[in-house]
């Protein structure tokens, strides 16, 4: 795999974790239930690669921690929503203050994906070829769904 092939991977990884750890089928889930939700994700996902139990011990926590930064950026974005909503409800709506924490969310975004495609590439490295492939067809299959 090319460099930048790595990168699309570790993000497309990265957000695969990402729906399964934040997406929820039947009701909106608070933040402790996307911690739970996530765990029961990664076990799924180890159990659909096969993952041995030398595997799941070291990807566990890594995808475990991935979720955890993707759900903390939750409150970034409504953040970002309220002080959006307030400026257009305003009388003279102040651009800057948007501009603002607009700047601020995108700083911990970028900070928070730097990290998970640092992560991706240590699940990356402890997988087989094989389940690498599983992996990228799933998530070709995501990215098919959702467009």
């Amino acid at each position: 795999m090319q460099p930048t092939n790595r990168t699309l991977f570790a993000i497309a990884l990265a957000l695969l974790v990402a729906g399964t750890a934040a997406s929820c089928h039947h009701r909106r889930f608070g933040p402790a239930d996307g911690a739970d939700v996530a765990a029961k994700r990664v076990d799924h996902a180890l159990d659909h690669l096969d993952a041995t139990d030398e595997q799941r011990a070291q990807l566990e926590p890594v995808l475990l921690e991935m979720a955890a930064e993707l759900l903390a950026l939750r409150p970034g974005a409504e953040r970002l929503r309220t002080v959006a909503l307030a400026q257009w409800n305003a009388e003279t709506p102040d651009v800057t203050t948007v501009h603002q924490q607009l700047d601020a969310e995108l700083d911990t975004l970028r900070l928070t994906l730097h990290r998970i495609v640092d992560q991706a590439a240590t699940v990356h490295g402890a997988l087989t070829p094989e389940q690498r492939e599983e992996i990228a067809a799933t998530a070709e299959r995501y990215r098919r769904w959702r467009h």
